[in-house]
């Protein structure tokens, strides 16, 4: 048990570093890692403790913050949200590992070849939707909208990502206890892993001053690749 909670905890930490340094990748990092530790933590646990860290993030970046057209993606998240509550009430674990693993690839794949679409009020509706499904059944909505805002500046990025993000968890969390999907976990392991992702931001800040993101991507891109391929191989 101690072992279980130690990987979670590293886990988010890394992920939080991460996503503070960069703007996304917690959850593309932490949820394969965590599904194959502690299965009951994805979706409802992964979503509640990077919500606390998304909140933090934007509002180290409020001032970049311009909404824009992000308003269509919040808008059609919440049928995708829908559409992702009712998939949860008839996947099975094994359809839910399938998922969480493409998700994963499907991000690595997007960043290696830097696959760029244009920003639009439709491009952003469509991501929402596709958002608000695979953030509610899996804890990673963030491919469709960084597949969209990639190429904002960083400052730009960071808070509409961190804004975005806050507004999804909450839905999906409100859909996940809708349907019944709220774990049975430790009070304690709730604390230490708020305790973690605040730790990890911090440390996020103080990273990202020092060090170009750029240099990250290959070490994240290669974690990423080896744990959607490992969530995967343990479905067959």
């Amino acid at each position: 048990m101690e072992i279980e909670l130690l990987i979670i905890l590293i886990t988010l930490f890394v992920g939080s570093l991460i996503q503070t340094t960069i703007g996304f990748g917690a959850g593309i990092i932490a949820t394969p890692i965590l599904y194959m530790v502690s299965p009951e933590t994805v979706p409802f646990f992964v979503s509640f403790v990077f919500m606390i860290l998304c909140i933090c993030i934007l509002y180290i970046n409020r001032f970049h913050f311009v909404l824009g057209e992000l308003i269509f993606a919040v808008i059609f998240r919440i049928p995708g949200t829908i559409v992702g509550a009712w998939l949860l009430m008839i996947i099975s674990q094994q359809i839910l590992a399938l998922i969480i693993g493409i998700s994963v690839l499907m991000a690595v794949v997007i960043s290696i070849f830097n696959i760029s679409i244009g920003v639009n009020r439709g491009s952003m509706a469509i991501a929402g939707f596709f958002s608000g499904i695979m953030g509610t059944i899996a804890a990673i909505g963030g491919p469709p909208i960084v597949l969209l805002m990639q190429n904002e500046d960083a400052g730009k990025l960071k808070a509409g990502l961190a804004f975005f993000f806050t507004i999804s968890s909450i839905m999906s969390l409100i859909a996940q206890w809708w349907v019944g999907k709220v774990p049975t976990i430790p009070t304690g392991w709730w604390l230490l892993s708020i305790l973690a992702v605040i730790l990890g931001f911090l440390s996020g800040r103080w990273f990202s001053a020092r060090f170009r993101s750029e240099w990250l991507r290959p070490v994240i891109l290669s974690l990423c690749g080896i744990s959607g391929l490992s969530v995967i191989t343990q479905v067959f």
